[in-house]
């Protein structure tokens, strides 16, 4: 049934006429003044309904379907698909469980099916009680504490931390433990490139070090004293000690000295630093 458009609240304020040429129009009903003028035909159209239009309700029966197959589970799913051995195998594969599958379902119901040839054993998060665990992690992570604090060591001390250190990462790199877990092998692989990495930029740091405290020297015009000592340790030497001794040296000639102690800890272990021998700079 069409509205009364006698009524003002049923009808435009303008005429189509009007709205079609964007021109102001008065609004008298039947006609308006610039048709009546011209003498053109003058239409009022039914005011539309404000806001929204409201949406269709979903039918009763769509809703007990969608429902129904909210409410069916997995692993029911997945039985009726592996009890299905007759069926057409064209219609299997453009079976998609994921549509049919609830947003609540638990994610250890969902099958994954056997989409890789990765070892499950390399991609396991939980560890075996019984299998053979490692401590290259915690090394890794002193390891690397370890190199952060011996910047603020003297030449001597720095030399026999990164000697300490180096030996452990050779030791991690040769573990057996950690390539039997793929977890393990990427994370113990990442820090152990870390420490590496800071190894070598402490090294470089030690020489730089002698590189300056060569130059300090120099421009004092100080003597450099080497206290050599066999059997005792850095930090408390003996006054009198008979196994010992000092050395008054040229800034050059100890620089020359320090350069060959880390080369040699570097390319050359087996005239390396003795572990008992001691290099102290009074």
């Amino acid at each position: 049934m069409s509205p009364d458009l006698q009524d003002p609240a049923n009808r435009r304020a303008s005429c189509d006429q009007c709205r079609q040429k964007k021109l102001k129009c008065d609004g008298s009903y039947p006609s308006c003044g610039r048709c009546s003028t011209l003498g053109e035909p003058c239409k009022f159209s039914a005011r539309m309904p404000m806001g929204r239009p409201k949406k269709r309700k979903i039918a009763s029966e769509n809703e007990a379907q969608e429902s129904s197959a909210s409410r069916t589970s997995p692993s029911t799913l997945a039985m009726s698909i592996g009890s299905d051995t007759g069926s057409d195998m064209g219609r299997r594969a453009s079976f998609d469980p994921c549509q049919h599958m609830s947003e609540d379902a638990p994610l250890d119901l969902i099958p994954l099916g056997n989409e890789t040839n990765v070892d499950p054993k390399l991609l396991a998060f939980e560890s075996d009680p019984g299998q053979q665990t490692c401590a290259c992690l915690a090394s890794l992570y002193l390891s690397l504490e370890e190199v952060r604090k011996a910047d603020d060591l003297p030449f001597t001390a720095r030399l026999s931390v990164l000697r300490h250190l180096t030996t452990t990462a050779a030791g991690i790199i040769q573990c057996q433990v950690c390539p039997t877990k793929f977890l393990w092998a990427m994370q113990n692989a990442q820090l152990l490139n870390t420490l590496i990495i800071s190894l070598a930029e402490g090294y470089k740091k030690i020489v730089k070090s002698v590189e300056d405290e060569t130059k300090r020297a120099q421009d004092a015009r100080e003597s450099k004293e080497l206290y050599i000592s066999e059997g005792q340790t850095l930090e408390a030497p003996s006054q009198n000690d008979a196994l010992g001794f000092s050395l008054s040296l040229d800034p050059r000639d100890w620089k020359s000295i320090a350069n060959k102690a880390i080369k040699s800890e570097l390319f050359d272990r087996t005239y390396g630093i003795p572990e008992r021998v001691m290099y102290r700079r009074v």
